[in-house]
Parts: structure tokens; sequence; C-alpha cells
């Protein structure tokens, strides 16, 4: 399974569980059977553009898409929170969830190599705090930007 099947398949499911197949080709003023093409690895001749799917990304609100495309790109997906939903204190109190997300991150880690093995489900454990930490740490520094006036 290639990395570009996983987030195909991940987005395709998104949308299918989300507003629906239907309703989706609809968005992208394609037919249904289209759209069903494009999702089928099987199909070599139809594939997904990238503009359909970043669309079919905003249209389903699918964090395991963002994630998966993250991922096939060599990063990883942190969602920031919406600069108007922040208080005036809001770098204060990220940077004290962004040390305590690292802080339980380690200590999955540490737990996870007690016994010099670390399963599969410890391993997934250990990313969801990591990549948990990592968007707290990216909360803390959009805060900061947020609430800092610069001078030139």
């Amino acid at each position: 399974m290639t990395i570009g099947h996983t987030f195909i398949e991940t987005l395709k499911n998104a949308v299918c569980e989300s507003l629906g197949a239907q309703a989706a080709a609809d968005c992208l003023g394609k037919s249904y059977s289209s759209l069903m093409s494009e999702f089928n690895e099987n199909i070599p001749t139809h594939k997904l553009g990238v503009c359909d799917a970043l669309k079919l990304i905003e249209l389903s609100d699918s964090e395991a898409s963002r994630e998966q495309l993250a991922r096939a790109m060599g990063g990883v997906f942190v969602r920031v929170p919406d600069a108007n939903c922040l208080d005036h204190k809001a770098s204060q109190t990220q940077a004290l969830v962004a040390v305590q997300d690292l802080g339980v991150a380690i200590g999955e880690y540490n737990k996870a190599i007690d016994d010099m093995v670390i399963t599969e489900q410890e391993f997934r454990t250990v990313e969801k705090e990591v990549y948990q930490a990592i968007t707290a740490i990216q909360s803390f520094l959009f805060a900061v930007r947020s609430e800092t006036r610069f001078c030139s």
C-alpha cells in the first residue's frame, strides 16, 4: 500500500462518512461515477486532482486526510487555533500546555522502552502524544505571534 493510496482511501472514507459521495461529486461539478473512479486506485486513467482533493478535505473537515497528506510530504499536520479565539494571556496558557503535553509524551516513551522493546500499540500511543505536544507547541507560537506587536 503506497502513501498515495492511503491518503486517497482515507479521503474517500472521510467524504463518504461526512457529506456523502454524491454531495461531494455535486460540489466538485462532476458525476458520482467519475468521483468514485477517481477514488479507485485500480483505474489508472482516473486520478483525483490536487485542487479537488484539497476541496474535499475542506468539505469533509477530515483531520485524518490532512495528517495523511502531511505525512506523504514528509511532515506533520498541526491545526492552529483561530486568532479570534485567543485571549490576552493565551501564550502563557499554551506554554504550560506545551510543557505538560511534552512531559506526557516523554512519559509514554519511557514506559514503552522499559522492557527495551516497543510494540506497535506502544508506538502508536507515543506517536499520538508527540503529535499532541507538537500541536501544543505550534499553538503556543501562534498565540505569541497573535499577542505580539513587532517593531522595525
